[in-house]
Protein backbone atom coordinates (compact mmCIF):
# COMPACT_ATOMS: atom_id res chain seq x y z
CA UNK A 1 0.00 0.00 0.00
CA UNK A 2 1.54 3.28 -0.98
CA UNK A 3 0.48 6.36 1.24
CA UNK A 4 0.89 9.53 0.95
CA UNK A 5 1.30 12.84 3.26
CA UNK A 6 -0.82 13.45 6.00
CA UNK A 7 -3.04 16.39 5.16
CA UNK A 8 -5.75 17.46 7.33
CA UNK A 9 -7.96 20.76 6.63
CA UNK A 10 -11.37 19.95 4.39
CA UNK A 11 -13.47 21.81 2.29
CA UNK A 12 -16.82 20.65 1.63
CA UNK A 13 -19.23 21.09 -0.68
CA UNK A 14 -22.82 19.97 -0.09
CA UNK A 15 -23.23 15.93 0.41
CA UNK A 16 -21.41 13.01 -1.01
CA UNK A 17 -23.19 10.01 -1.84
CA UNK A 18 -20.04 7.42 -2.15
CA UNK A 19 -18.70 8.83 1.40
CA UNK A 20 -18.76 8.43 5.06
CA UNK A 21 -18.13 10.10 8.26
CA UNK A 22 -14.24 9.78 8.71
CA UNK A 23 -13.62 7.83 4.84
CA UNK A 24 -14.74 7.21 1.40
CA UNK A 25 -16.66 3.80 1.72
CA UNK A 26 -14.03 0.99 0.22
CA UNK A 27 -15.28 -1.11 -3.06
CA UNK A 28 -17.08 -3.97 -2.67
CA UNK A 29 -15.31 -5.57 -6.30
CA UNK A 30 -12.37 -4.32 -8.61
CA UNK A 31 -13.71 -1.61 -10.72
CA UNK A 32 -12.36 -1.33 -14.17
CA UNK A 33 -13.02 1.93 -15.41
CA UNK A 34 -13.61 5.48 -14.08
CA UNK A 35 -16.38 7.70 -15.23
CA UNK A 36 -16.45 11.03 -14.53
CA UNK A 37 -20.03 12.81 -13.90
CA UNK A 38 -20.21 16.49 -13.84
CA UNK A 39 -22.24 19.85 -15.02
CA UNK A 40 -18.89 21.91 -14.70
CA UNK A 41 -19.91 23.01 -11.11
CA UNK A 42 -19.75 19.98 -9.35
CA UNK A 43 -18.50 16.30 -10.06
CA UNK A 44 -18.58 12.86 -9.57
CA UNK A 45 -16.92 10.03 -9.93
CA UNK A 46 -18.35 6.61 -10.98
CA UNK A 47 -16.32 3.54 -10.24
CA UNK A 48 -17.87 0.89 -12.86
CA UNK A 49 -16.99 -2.80 -14.66
CA UNK A 50 -16.01 -3.80 -18.24
CA UNK A 51 -19.48 -3.96 -19.38
CA UNK A 52 -20.13 -0.40 -17.53
CA UNK A 53 -22.38 -1.47 -15.56
CA UNK A 54 -21.75 0.32 -12.08
CA UNK A 55 -19.92 -0.54 -8.53
CA UNK A 56 -20.44 2.46 -7.11
CA UNK A 57 -22.53 4.97 -8.97
CA UNK A 58 -20.90 8.22 -6.38
CA UNK A 59 -17.47 7.17 -4.99
CA UNK A 60 -16.06 10.50 -4.55
CA UNK A 61 -18.01 13.56 -5.41
CA UNK A 62 -17.60 17.47 -4.69
CA UNK A 63 -19.18 17.06 -1.43
CA UNK A 64 -16.78 14.20 -0.36
CA UNK A 65 -15.03 14.76 3.35
CA UNK A 66 -12.89 12.28 4.31
CA UNK A 67 -9.34 12.74 5.98
CA UNK A 68 -6.59 13.90 3.14
CA UNK A 69 -8.88 15.83 1.28
CA UNK A 70 -7.59 18.92 1.21
CA UNK A 71 -9.53 20.31 -1.51
CA UNK A 72 -13.08 18.78 -2.95
CA UNK A 73 -13.52 18.27 -6.43
CA UNK A 74 -14.03 20.99 -8.59
CA UNK A 75 -16.31 21.08 -11.78
CA UNK A 76 -13.60 20.63 -13.89
CA UNK A 77 -12.13 17.06 -13.56
CA UNK A 78 -10.45 14.93 -15.80
CA UNK A 79 -8.58 10.99 -15.37
CA UNK A 80 -5.13 10.60 -16.80
CA UNK A 81 -5.91 9.90 -20.54
CA UNK A 82 -4.26 6.39 -20.26
CA UNK A 83 -4.34 4.20 -17.49
CA UNK A 84 -1.83 4.46 -14.95
CA UNK A 85 -2.41 0.92 -14.15
CA UNK A 86 -0.78 1.43 -10.52
CA UNK A 87 -4.20 0.39 -8.14
CA UNK A 88 -5.39 3.91 -7.50
CA UNK A 89 -7.19 6.32 -8.89
CA UNK A 90 -5.91 9.45 -10.46
CA UNK A 91 -8.00 12.77 -10.72
CA UNK A 92 -6.66 16.07 -12.30
CA UNK A 93 -9.02 18.80 -11.07
CA UNK A 94 -8.16 21.56 -13.60
CA UNK A 95 -8.48 25.26 -14.24
CA UNK A 96 -8.62 27.31 -11.02
CA UNK A 97 -8.66 24.93 -8.65
CA UNK A 98 -4.72 23.25 -10.34
CA UNK A 99 -5.07 19.99 -7.74
CA UNK A 100 -3.63 16.41 -8.46
CA UNK A 101 -5.77 13.49 -6.47
CA UNK A 102 -4.36 10.00 -5.30
CA UNK A 103 -7.05 7.70 -4.17
CA UNK A 104 -6.32 3.99 -3.63
CA UNK A 105 -9.01 1.43 -5.05
CA UNK A 106 -10.52 -0.72 -3.96
CA UNK A 107 -9.65 0.70 -0.40
CA UNK A 108 -10.61 4.08 -0.70
CA UNK A 109 -7.95 5.11 1.08
CA UNK A 110 -6.85 9.02 0.19
CA UNK A 111 -2.61 8.71 -0.79
CA UNK A 112 -2.28 12.52 -0.83
CA UNK A 113 -3.27 16.21 -2.90
CA UNK A 114 -0.65 18.30 -4.28
CA UNK A 115 -1.32 21.62 -5.63
CA UNK A 116 0.63 21.52 -9.48
CA UNK A 117 1.83 25.19 -9.02
CA UNK A 118 3.40 27.09 -5.87
CA UNK A 119 0.37 29.11 -5.21
CA UNK A 120 3.04 31.54 -3.40
CA UNK A 121 2.66 35.81 -3.35
CA UNK A 122 2.89 36.86 -6.58
CA UNK A 123 1.55 33.97 -8.38
CA UNK A 124 -2.45 34.02 -7.30
CA UNK A 125 -3.83 35.16 -10.66
CA UNK A 126 -1.98 31.94 -12.38
CA UNK A 127 -3.55 28.66 -13.24
CA UNK A 128 -1.32 25.81 -14.40
CA UNK A 129 -4.48 24.09 -15.37
CA UNK A 130 -2.75 20.48 -15.32
CA UNK A 131 -3.98 18.34 -18.27
CA UNK A 132 -2.51 14.79 -17.98
CA UNK A 133 -0.37 12.85 -16.23
CA UNK A 134 2.64 10.17 -16.90
CA UNK A 135 3.48 7.79 -14.76
CA UNK A 136 7.37 7.09 -14.79
CA UNK A 137 8.91 5.17 -11.12
CA UNK A 138 7.33 5.12 -8.16
CA UNK A 139 8.77 8.80 -7.19
CA UNK A 140 8.15 10.40 -10.22
CA UNK A 141 5.57 11.33 -12.21
CA UNK A 142 5.06 14.41 -15.32
CA UNK A 143 2.00 16.87 -15.55
CA UNK A 144 1.55 18.47 -18.53
CA UNK A 145 0.49 22.21 -17.20
CA UNK A 146 -1.48 24.02 -19.98
CA UNK A 147 -1.54 27.43 -19.08
CA UNK A 148 1.62 29.30 -19.48
CA UNK A 149 2.35 32.07 -17.05
CA UNK A 150 2.19 35.81 -18.12
CA UNK A 151 4.26 37.39 -15.35
CA UNK A 152 7.58 38.13 -16.53
CA UNK A 153 8.86 37.46 -13.09
CA UNK A 154 7.78 34.86 -12.45
CA UNK A 155 10.17 32.25 -11.14
CA UNK A 156 11.47 29.37 -13.15
CA UNK A 157 9.41 26.59 -11.90
CA UNK A 158 6.27 28.44 -12.20
CA UNK A 159 6.15 29.47 -15.56
CA UNK A 160 3.82 26.59 -16.94
CA UNK A 161 3.18 25.84 -20.51
CA UNK A 162 5.87 22.73 -19.28
CA UNK A 163 5.88 18.89 -18.11
CA UNK A 164 5.99 19.15 -14.47
CA UNK A 165 7.75 16.97 -12.23
CA UNK A 166 5.93 15.20 -8.79
CA UNK A 167 6.70 12.11 -6.43
CA UNK A 168 3.39 10.17 -6.38
CA UNK A 169 5.21 8.39 -3.37
CA UNK A 170 4.71 11.65 -1.00
CA UNK A 171 2.47 13.56 -3.38
CA UNK A 172 5.18 16.51 -3.27
CA UNK A 173 6.66 18.76 -5.99
CA UNK A 174 10.18 17.47 -6.76
CA UNK A 175 11.36 20.82 -8.05
CA UNK A 176 11.83 20.08 -11.94
CA UNK A 177 10.14 21.16 -14.85
CA UNK A 178 10.55 20.34 -18.48
CA UNK A 179 9.81 23.44 -20.90
CA UNK A 180 7.93 23.68 -24.16
CA UNK A 181 7.74 27.54 -24.74
CA UNK A 182 10.91 26.70 -27.34
CA UNK A 183 7.73 25.64 -29.54
CA UNK A 184 5.13 29.01 -29.04
CA UNK A 185 5.21 30.09 -32.61
CA UNK A 186 3.48 33.57 -33.40
CA UNK A 187 0.20 34.09 -35.49
CA UNK A 188 -2.29 36.39 -36.22
CA UNK A 189 -4.99 36.76 -33.82
CA UNK A 190 -8.60 37.61 -34.60
CA UNK A 191 -8.11 41.17 -34.48
CA UNK A 192 -5.22 40.41 -37.29
CA UNK A 193 -2.34 41.70 -34.88
CA UNK A 194 0.68 39.37 -34.13
CA UNK A 195 -0.20 36.81 -31.05
CA UNK A 196 2.00 34.25 -29.19
CA UNK A 197 -0.09 30.92 -29.80
CA UNK A 198 1.92 28.80 -26.24
CA UNK A 199 2.96 25.11 -26.58
CA UNK A 200 -0.02 24.38 -24.50
CA UNK A 201 1.02 20.64 -23.91
CA UNK A 202 -1.98 18.22 -22.90
CA UNK A 203 -2.32 14.63 -23.64
CA UNK A 204 0.88 12.38 -22.63
CA UNK A 205 2.02 8.43 -24.17
CA UNK A 206 5.10 6.79 -23.45
CA UNK A 207 6.31 5.34 -25.90
CA UNK A 208 9.28 2.78 -25.01
CA UNK A 209 12.28 5.39 -23.92
CA UNK A 210 10.05 8.40 -24.92
CA UNK A 211 6.98 10.74 -23.69
CA UNK A 212 4.94 11.72 -26.53
CA UNK A 213 3.17 14.83 -25.87
CA UNK A 214 -0.03 16.50 -27.64
CA UNK A 215 0.37 20.32 -28.36
CA UNK A 216 -2.90 22.30 -28.59
CA UNK A 217 -0.41 25.85 -30.00
CA UNK A 218 -2.96 27.90 -28.88
CA UNK A 219 -3.33 31.55 -27.92
CA UNK A 220 -3.94 33.05 -24.61
CA UNK A 221 -7.75 34.11 -26.40
CA UNK A 222 -7.80 31.11 -27.94
CA UNK A 223 -8.14 33.22 -31.07
CA UNK A 224 -4.90 31.59 -32.71
CA UNK A 225 -3.32 28.62 -33.80
CA UNK A 226 -0.15 27.68 -34.70
CA UNK A 227 0.86 24.82 -37.46
CA UNK A 228 -0.04 21.19 -35.46
CA UNK A 229 2.53 19.59 -33.38
CA UNK A 230 3.58 17.05 -31.08
CA UNK A 231 6.40 17.04 -28.64
CA UNK A 232 9.17 14.19 -27.88
CA UNK A 233 10.43 14.43 -24.49
CA UNK A 234 13.68 11.91 -23.73
CA UNK A 235 12.86 10.57 -20.34
CA UNK A 236 16.33 9.90 -19.27
CA UNK A 237 17.59 13.33 -20.33
CA UNK A 238 14.85 15.84 -20.50
CA UNK A 239 15.87 16.79 -24.14
CA UNK A 240 13.16 17.68 -26.48
CA UNK A 241 11.75 17.95 -30.20
CA UNK A 242 9.33 19.00 -32.05
CA UNK A 243 7.26 16.68 -34.81
CA UNK A 244 5.00 19.47 -36.98
CA UNK A 245 1.74 17.87 -38.14
CA UNK A 246 1.93 19.63 -41.86
CA UNK A 247 -1.38 21.61 -42.29
CA UNK A 248 -2.97 20.36 -38.69
CA UNK A 249 -4.07 22.63 -36.14
CA UNK A 250 -4.75 21.85 -32.12
CA UNK A 251 -2.64 18.10 -31.73
CA UNK A 252 -3.56 18.40 -28.05
CA UNK A 253 -5.18 14.48 -28.03
CA UNK A 254 -2.82 11.93 -27.86
CA UNK A 255 -3.55 8.27 -27.01
CA UNK A 256 -1.83 4.76 -26.94
CA UNK A 257 -2.24 2.15 -29.80
CA UNK A 258 -0.06 -0.75 -28.41
CA UNK A 259 2.98 0.13 -29.40
CA UNK A 260 2.33 2.93 -31.55
CA UNK A 261 0.26 6.27 -30.56
CA UNK A 262 -2.73 8.02 -32.45
CA UNK A 263 -2.86 11.77 -32.20
CA UNK A 264 -6.29 13.60 -32.82
CA UNK A 265 -5.95 17.10 -34.34
CA UNK A 266 -9.12 18.79 -33.73
CA UNK A 267 -8.47 21.90 -36.08
CA UNK A 268 -9.12 25.63 -36.12
CA UNK A 269 -11.17 28.46 -37.62
CA UNK A 270 -14.65 27.99 -39.06
CA UNK A 271 -16.57 24.82 -40.18
CA UNK A 272 -14.50 25.35 -43.27
CA UNK A 273 -11.04 26.41 -41.46
CA UNK A 274 -11.72 23.23 -38.94
CA UNK A 275 -12.19 20.70 -42.17
CA UNK A 276 -8.70 22.29 -43.58
CA UNK A 277 -7.22 21.43 -40.83
CA UNK A 278 -8.27 18.63 -38.87
CA UNK A 279 -6.94 14.90 -39.04
CA UNK A 280 -5.69 11.87 -37.17
CA UNK A 281 -2.06 10.67 -37.42
CA UNK A 282 -0.04 7.82 -36.69
CA UNK A 283 2.92 8.28 -34.45
CA UNK A 284 5.98 4.78 -33.93
CA UNK A 285 9.32 4.80 -32.76
CA UNK A 286 12.01 4.63 -35.31
CA UNK A 287 15.63 4.00 -34.20
CA UNK A 288 14.28 5.42 -30.87
CA UNK A 289 12.46 8.57 -32.23
CA UNK A 290 9.26 9.37 -32.67
CA UNK A 291 8.03 9.62 -36.26
CA UNK A 292 4.39 10.31 -38.19
CA UNK A 293 3.84 6.74 -40.20
CA UNK A 294 0.00 7.71 -41.30
CA UNK A 295 -1.65 10.99 -41.61
CA UNK A 296 -5.32 11.14 -42.43
CA UNK A 297 -6.48 14.85 -43.39
CA UNK A 298 -10.24 15.39 -43.54
CA UNK A 299 -9.59 18.34 -46.20
CA UNK A 300 -8.35 16.36 -48.54
CA UNK A 301 -11.67 14.24 -48.83
CA UNK A 302 -14.86 16.38 -48.79
CA UNK A 303 -16.62 12.98 -47.74
CA UNK A 304 -15.35 12.16 -44.62
CA UNK A 305 -17.06 13.90 -41.47
CA UNK A 306 -14.44 16.03 -39.59
CA UNK A 307 -14.36 13.39 -36.52
CA UNK A 308 -10.92 14.21 -34.86
CA UNK A 309 -12.62 14.40 -31.42
CA UNK A 310 -11.84 11.68 -28.51
CA UNK A 311 -10.24 10.06 -30.55
CA UNK A 312 -9.68 6.50 -29.40
CA UNK A 313 -7.91 3.18 -31.05
CA UNK A 314 -9.81 0.21 -31.92
CA UNK A 315 -7.34 -2.91 -33.80
CA UNK A 316 -4.76 -2.21 -36.54
CA UNK A 317 -5.38 1.08 -38.05
CA UNK A 318 -9.26 1.22 -37.22
CA UNK A 319 -10.22 3.64 -34.65
CA UNK A 320 -13.53 5.58 -33.01
CA UNK A 321 -13.20 9.52 -32.97
CA UNK A 322 -16.48 11.69 -33.15
CA UNK A 323 -17.47 14.63 -35.09
CA UNK A 324 -18.88 17.80 -32.81
CA UNK A 325 -22.46 19.17 -33.57
CA UNK A 326 -23.63 22.91 -33.64
CA UNK A 327 -26.17 24.83 -32.03
CA UNK A 328 -26.99 26.69 -35.49
CA UNK A 329 -28.04 25.20 -37.01
CA UNK A 330 -28.76 22.75 -34.53
CA UNK A 331 -27.19 19.25 -35.35
CA UNK A 332 -26.00 16.28 -33.49
CA UNK A 333 -22.52 15.23 -32.70
CA UNK A 334 -21.92 11.70 -34.65
CA UNK A 335 -19.67 9.07 -33.84
CA UNK A 336 -17.97 7.21 -36.43
CA UNK A 337 -15.36 4.34 -36.96
CA UNK A 338 -12.58 5.29 -39.32
CA UNK A 339 -9.91 3.19 -41.55
CA UNK A 340 -6.92 4.97 -41.45
CA UNK A 341 -5.28 2.73 -44.26
CA UNK A 342 -8.61 2.98 -46.39
CA UNK A 343 -9.44 6.62 -45.81
CA UNK A 344 -13.60 5.24 -45.21
CA UNK A 345 -15.47 6.16 -41.99
CA UNK A 346 -18.50 4.55 -41.09
CA UNK A 347 -21.44 6.20 -38.72
CA UNK A 348 -22.17 4.37 -35.75
CA UNK A 349 -24.45 6.28 -33.77
CA UNK A 350 -25.42 10.18 -33.14
CA UNK A 351 -26.23 12.18 -29.82
CA UNK A 352 -29.28 14.09 -29.51
CA UNK A 353 -27.82 17.71 -29.68
CA UNK A 354 -24.22 19.62 -30.15
CA UNK A 355 -21.45 18.86 -27.48
CA UNK A 356 -22.73 16.18 -25.64
CA UNK A 357 -20.63 13.07 -26.56
CA UNK A 358 -17.24 12.26 -24.62
CA UNK A 359 -14.83 10.16 -25.80
CA UNK A 360 -14.73 6.49 -26.04
CA UNK A 361 -13.35 3.79 -24.25
CA UNK A 362 -12.36 0.66 -26.43
CA UNK A 363 -12.30 -2.73 -24.99
CA UNK A 364 -10.79 -5.20 -27.35
CA UNK A 365 -11.65 -8.44 -25.51
CA UNK A 366 -14.90 -7.78 -25.33
CA UNK A 367 -15.03 -5.59 -28.48
CA UNK A 368 -17.09 -3.36 -26.54
CA UNK A 369 -17.02 0.73 -26.90
CA UNK A 370 -18.52 3.03 -24.04
CA UNK A 371 -19.10 6.00 -24.80
CA UNK A 372 -20.64 8.88 -22.59
CA UNK A 373 -23.32 10.64 -23.63
CA UNK A 374 -24.47 13.46 -21.49
CA UNK A 375 -28.52 13.17 -22.06
CA UNK A 376 -28.15 9.22 -21.98
CA UNK A 377 -25.71 7.75 -19.77
CA UNK A 378 -22.77 5.40 -20.74
CA UNK A 379 -24.12 4.20 -23.92
CA UNK A 380 -22.39 0.82 -25.55
CA UNK A 381 -21.71 -0.63 -28.51
CA UNK A 382 -20.68 -4.03 -28.85
CA UNK A 383 -18.81 -4.68 -32.56
CA UNK A 384 -20.15 -8.48 -34.45
CA UNK A 385 -17.61 -10.68 -36.51
CA UNK A 386 -18.89 -9.34 -39.12
CA UNK A 387 -17.87 -5.70 -37.85
CA UNK A 388 -20.82 -4.14 -37.45
CA UNK A 389 -22.06 -2.13 -34.52
CA UNK A 390 -24.78 -3.04 -32.49
CA UNK A 391 -25.87 -0.62 -29.22
CA UNK A 392 -26.93 -1.86 -26.41
CA UNK A 393 -29.09 -0.63 -23.41
CA UNK A 394 -27.74 2.54 -21.56
CA UNK A 395 -25.99 2.40 -18.05
CA UNK A 396 -27.63 5.40 -16.60
CA UNK A 397 -25.35 6.63 -13.22
CA UNK A 398 -26.52 8.26 -10.47
CA UNK A 399 -29.98 9.83 -11.73
CA UNK A 400 -30.86 11.63 -8.51
CA UNK A 401 -27.52 14.31 -9.03
CA UNK A 402 -28.67 15.07 -12.56
CA UNK A 403 -24.83 15.28 -13.55
CA UNK A 404 -24.40 14.17 -17.08
CA UNK A 405 -21.88 11.55 -18.17
CA UNK A 406 -18.63 13.28 -19.75
CA UNK A 407 -15.30 11.07 -19.31
CA UNK A 408 -14.57 7.62 -18.77
CA UNK A 409 -10.78 6.51 -18.38
CA UNK A 410 -8.78 3.12 -17.03
CA UNK A 411 -7.61 2.94 -13.77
Amino acid sequence: MRRGIGLAAVLVIGCGGGSEPGGIVPLSEEPAYAVVLSDYTSTAIAMVRADGTAVDERWVTSGTETPGLVAALSGDVAIPSAGLGDGTLWLLDRFRTDVLTRIEVPSGEVLGQVRTHDAGEGESGWSSNPHDVALIADDLAWISRFEPNLDPAAPELERGNDLYAIDPSTMTRRGMRIGLSQYDVEVAGADGTSATAFARPSSIVRLGDVLVVGLARLTVAFDGAGPGAIAEVTIATGETRLIELEGLHDCARVVPAGERAIVGCAGFGDMAGKRATAGIAVVELVDGHVEITRTLRFGDDEQLPVASQGVVHVDADRVLAFEWGAFDPATPDRLFEIDLATGSAVEIASSAGPFELGSPLFDGAEDLALVPDASRGLRRFVRGEDGTWSEMDAIELATDLALPVRHIARL
